[in-house]
């Protein structure tokens, strides 16, 4: 199997690097941009959040659909890359913009600002996501795509972390700040999809006549077991990470009060990801992607439901737990998109047919619905505790606010351990994957 320049995979990798700028922009500071600065109530911010992000998530199967009957002279994933990323900065500024409109008028804009994001959103991040699995078929360098991806996916939170509030607070106000600072990210963006469009070369391919329809592509996907595990697992993980992330800036704000940690905190769990990143390949490699998975998602676990125990006047504490946290939970992340292409392998070696977008489509389907429960559960906790935008808050909310950090994560871990638990594609098992589907290609091309 060829061997991927670091070139291409670093390349490539840079695309995450955008696209986790734009969405730490919209997970970290979009529920503080709505409550406290849009001032839309908290109560409907969740709402907002769990229409938006399922109706968005719907949409996903249909654009891996669409990608994967799509044909150019740039392969059928690159273009939507290169054309779709200047669209997705125009509405991510827009998101972050007050109009001067009353608080009816600002609830419409958000609806309509968010819906167009994720409409946008969907028709990069599908086909950026599912181009690794026609890059190549060889699982060590899905490892290595998957560990760049990780690594420069950490830098861009280390950027966002360190630099969103320092750069907000250099303005006059937070609402001339964060459109200003949201377009300066976006160029950085465009810059890194366009470098991932360059560097990325679709490999591995197979052309899908029109013998699948969309109505195929739900029954495709529950053959799919192992694709079926890591979606499930990948729900809770994400659940755990937007509400974490969405988090973050009340406790630091209210739960330890002094918001000026916020960075420092960030800054912490993205260098204890990064620590994390760099375990997760060897011992990947050594106790197998399950095993290693596990071990992540149980380190996760254990820190963040000692979190719930530590008083926010402990910051040394808090920091302490919040690295080790990010560093098992880590683990998780780098094996899943590693997982991912594999479950494409093995749909094409039982089915035959081979749909990249339609399986990384129903993997992104399930984590923005993961995504939608979390947002809304977020604002929920938010508005069920008494939480009072820019106020005293009631030992309820700091209670709240405190769970969102530690005990809901840890839950979260639990059941990713649980889910991948059932995860059966071994090494042993991929290698004879991948041996069938080869002899296959050689039968079928000498006939």
């Amino acid at each position: 199997m060829i061997k991927l320049s670091n070139r291409e995979i670093w390349g490539y990798a840079c695309g995450n690097l955008s696209q986790n700028m734009i969405y730490l922009m919209v997970s970290i500071y979009l529920l503080y941009f709505y409550t406290d600065i849009l001032r839309i109530p908290a109560a409907v911010a969740s709402v907002l959040f769990l229409v938006m992000r399922i109706f968005d998530a719907l949409n996903d199967p249909l654009m891996g659909y669409l990608a994967d009957h799509t044909n150019t002279r740039w392969g059928k994933f690159r273009p939507y890359i290169l054309f779709g990323s200047i669209p997705l900065i125009i509405i991510t500024v827009l998101l972050f913009t007050v109009p001067p409109f009353g608080e009816t008028g600002k609830i419409v804009w958000a609806y309509v600002t968010y819906l167009l994001y994720g409409i946008i959103f969907t028709v990069v991040l599908i086909p950026y996501f599912a181009l690794p699995a026609s890059m190549t078929q060889n699982p060590d360098e899905r490892s290595r795509i998957s560990s760049a991806n990780v690594i420069l996916s950490t830098i861009s939170a280390l950027i966002v972390s360190a630099a969103v509030t320092p750069l907000v607070s250099l303005f006059d106000s937070e609402q001339i700040g964060f459109p200003i600072v949201t377009f300066g990210f976006g160029i950085m963006a465009i810059i890194g999809f366009y470098i991932c469009f360059r560097s990325s070369k679709e490999r591995v391919t197979q052309k899908i006549d029109g013998t699948l329809r969309f109505r195929d592509v739900f029954p495709l996907i529950a053959k799919n077991g192992p694709l079926i595990i890591v979606s499930l697992g990948y729900i809770f993980y994400s659940i755990m990470y937007t509400i974490r992330m969405a988090a973050v800036a009340y406790y630091t704000k209210y739960y330890m009060n002094n918001e000026d940690l916020t960075t420092v905190l960030l800054v912490l769990a993205v260098l204890g990801s990064l620590v994390g990143t760099v375990f997760a390949v060897p011992l990947q490699k050594k106790y197998g992607k399950r095993n290693a998975y596990i071990i992540g998602a149980a380190i996760g676990a254990i820190s963040c439901f000692g979190m719930y125990f530590v008083s926010g006047e402990n910051t040394i504490a808090v920091f302490i737990l919040a690295v080790i946290s990010q560093m098992g939970m880590a683990f998780p992340l780098v094996i899943t998109w590693s997982m991912a292409p594999d479950t494409v392998d093995y749909s094409e070696w039982k089915t035959g047919i081979r749909a990249e977008g339609t399986m990384f489509g129903s993997f992104s389907f399930v984590q923005k619905l993961a995504s939608a429960i979390a947002g809304s559960l977020s604002a929920a906790i938010l508005a069920a505790t008494g939480y009072v935008p820019n106020g005293v808050q009631t030992s309820q909310a700091l209670n709240g606010i405190s769970s969102m950090m530690s005990t809901i994560p840890a839950i979260c871990c639990v059941l990713c351990i649980i889910c991948i638990y059932f995860y059966r594609l071994d090494s042993v098992k991929m290698e004879k994957i991948l041996t069938d589907l080869s002899n296959r290609k050689s039968t079928s091309g000498s006939n």
